[in-house]
């Protein structure tokens, strides 16, 4: 288990190609889904920082062993939102 901190979260959103006036809200996001944990996973199997589910994932071209990786969770969630839209 590694919990991240506020700024090491927003570098990945940023590395990871989010608008940089959504990052604050997708680290609060991040802060509620997962307390920057990036091994949680919800009872709903949802995983990581942002708790994607698996199938979501593999929408946007990640596995469900990648969702652990906080900086592959990060790209998968900014391709979800539509990079911040």
């Amino acid at each position: 288990m590694t919990t991240w901190s506020r700024q090491d979260v927003a570098g990945f959103l940023a590395a990871a190609g989010m608008p940089a006036n959504r990052i604050n809200e997708f680290v609060a996001i991040a802060v509620c889904e997962s307390s920057l944990d990036d091994q949680a996973v919800s009872p709903a199997d949802a995983i990581g920082l942002w708790q994607v589910i698996p199938s979501t994932a593999a929408g946007v071209g990640f596995t469900r062993a990648q969702m652990f990786n906080p900086r592959l969770n990060a790209i998968a969630a900014v391709r979800i939102s539509g990079h911040g839209a």
